[in-house]
């Protein structure tokens, strides 16, 4: 759809694996959200 996406809150560890296979697929991802609200979001790159 192009839309950002919001992954479930996660560890600073499986924050890090996901961005990491997120760059490697092209995409781009930010983390948001604070203690165990952190979580990731997936943006396409334009």
């Amino acid at each position: 759809t192009g839309k950002p996406v919001a992954l479930e809150p996660m560890s600073a560890y499986e924050r890090k694996i996901v961005h990491d296979a997120v760059a490697d697929m092209g995409l781009v991802s930010e983390s948001e959200g604070e203690g165990s609200g952190r979580h990731i979001v997936v943006f396409l790159v334009s």
